[in-house]
């Protein structure tokens, strides 16, 4: 398993392993979540996942250390 590191956004400096593909290279976008606990009078408290902005990988290499890089995906809807 490769590393990823997250720079920039709520999550910089975040980082986790990822899978290779088959040439090498690991996912081009990884989702985030933000996990919560809402409350609502019909069923109490509940725990939800809000999506943030996904992080897309920088370049197709990874950096000096071995690691890829991924930034806050500026194309992403939920932006």
């Amino acid at each position: 398993m490769a590393t990823a590191v997250l720079v920039g956004g709520p999550w910089d400096g975040h980082t986790e392993e990822v899978a290779l593909d088959g040439e090498g290279l690991p996912p081009r976008l990884i989702p985030r979540f933000r996990d919560t606990t809402i409350y609502t009078e019909d069923t109490g408290h509940m725990p939800v996942r809000i999506p943030e902005r996904a992080y897309r990988r920088r370049g197709p290499h990874p950096s000096d250390a071995g690691t890829w890089v991924y930034e806050p995906d500026v194309d992403d809807p939920l932006a």
